[in-house]
């Protein structure tokens, strides 16, 4: 596997760990920004080093590809987008517009 690709993993493995350590009422959504990963490793048969597959939560013999399939999974499933603000957090709001990060109205149509 190449050093670029390497270092994505590495780096999610990380995220990934740190939003599956928030409690499920607390955790954000699964990050959208981890569909790129997941797709370019779905194809990788390489098995995945002991630190990798223990942040990921998978057993021996798990490959990249399988990392692929659990980001998937999580990420297919919602309703929501997370937002990069508070990650892994749930943002503290509770309006769905706001949950996808859209934006409201301008301050000049507010009352």
């Amino acid at each position: 596997m190449d050093s670029a690709k390497l270092f994505e993993v590495e780096r999610l493995a990380k995220e990934f760990g740190a939003w599956r350590a928030v409690p499920g009422d607390d955790r954000a959504p699964a990050a959208a920004w981890w569909w790129s990963t997941a797709l370019a490793l779905r194809t990788e048969t390489q098995p995945l080093p002991g630190d990798l597959r223990e942040a990921f939560g998978l057993p021996d013999g798990s490959s990249y590809a399988d990392v692929a399939g659990q980001l998937m999974d999580a990420i297919a499933c919602q309703k929501f987008l997370a937002t990069p603000t508070g990650f892994p957090l749930k943002p503290k709001t509770r309006d769905p517009a706001l949950q996808l990060g859209e934006v409201g109205p301008p301050s000049s149509d507010r009352s």
